[in-house]
């Protein structure tokens, strides 16, 4: 029992790393870990797909939303604290519009397939960035930030446990 609550936390955990997020997370927690390092030995027991796509999926849309959120206040603080890195977000945000500008003629359902495609740089994190940048209405955001985890869960959970029967 213990050892699945070890390697539940480790998925939360994992999950909320950016560029990583679930798409590490969900393989982590199916496949278990067997981590080495500085001479720390750490094995995480597999855990069941379910619990697994429940966790990672459920941790990462309470992190969008939490960014989405605390995005403004972030953005008056660095406004008031630190010109520079205020104007080194304002830079990140024109650039990630810029790029993703196709994103907005789709509204909502443009950042969740922003959301949506399992490549680092396009989770949660830079979603819940565009959604703010696009001025889209929380309600919408939310909509878009649970829709792409839930396609980007489901895309990583079937990779996941086709590499796995592949590889047994």
């Amino acid at each position: 029992m213990q050892e699945y609550l070890v390697s539940i936390l480790w998925v939360m955990l994992v999950t909320l790393i950016p560029t990583l997020e679930l798409r590490a997370s969900i393989p982590a927690g199916i496949l278990g870990l067997n981590i080495q390092k500085f001479g720390v030995h750490l094995q995480l027991t597999p855990l069941p797909a379910w619990l697994v796509f429940l966790t990672a999926v459920g941790v990462n849309i309470l992190l969008g939303i939490l960014v989405y959120e605390t995005l403004g206040i972030i953005i008056t603080l660095l406004e008031k604290l630190s010109p520079r890195m205020h104007a080194w977000y304002k830079a990140y945000e024109e650039k990630l519009l810029r790029k993703h500008a196709r994103y907005e003629l789709l509204e909502w359902l443009g950042v969740a397939a922003f959301i949506a495609i399992p490549l680092p740089g396009s989770g949660v994190y830079s979603g819940s960035i565009l959604a703010r940048a696009l001025i889209l209405p929380r309600r919408d955001a939310y909509r878009a930030i649970s829709l792409g985890t839930l396609i980007v869960g489901v895309i990583v959970l079937i990779l996941t446990l086709t590499g796995k029967a592949y590889l047994t």
